[in-house]
């Protein structure tokens, strides 16, 4: 990603959810906005390994929803609501370049 460009080595570290960035009063804005967007992007993935446990669960019959047909459509139902995570997780990862996009599609819009 280009935006890495503008940190050090020294502005990362390793946590037990993963790389990181500090949070210093030295960081810029973007290294801020970088941060935010890392850590809601964390928080989608671990959504999405919650859901996927409930899907193993149901698949491995450890887990039901009191009937099959319920059962069926409550793993359709987490399937999807990954799918949804991973579509936003791809918005959050890419923020300035989808703004600047919608942005761009907007105006287009209002001169035709």
């Amino acid at each position: 990603m280009s935006l890495l460009i503008n940190f050090t080595w020294n502005e990362f570290y390793l946590g037990k959810n993963g790389w990181g960035l500090m949070r210093s009063p030295g960081n810029t804005l973007l290294g801020v906005r970088m941060a935010q967007a890392q850590d809601k992007y964390r928080a989608l993935l671990i959504e999405i390994k919650r859901r996927t446990k409930v899907i193993d669960a149901f698949l491995s019959q450890q887990a039901h929803a009191f009937y099959v047909p319920t059962t069926i459509e409550s793993s359709c139902l987490q399937l999807r609501k990954i799918l949804e995570l991973i579509a936003f997780g791809s918005l959050v990862a890419n923020l300035d370049e989808f703004s600047k996009q919608h942005q761009n599609s907007l105006s287009i819009g209002m001169h035709h």
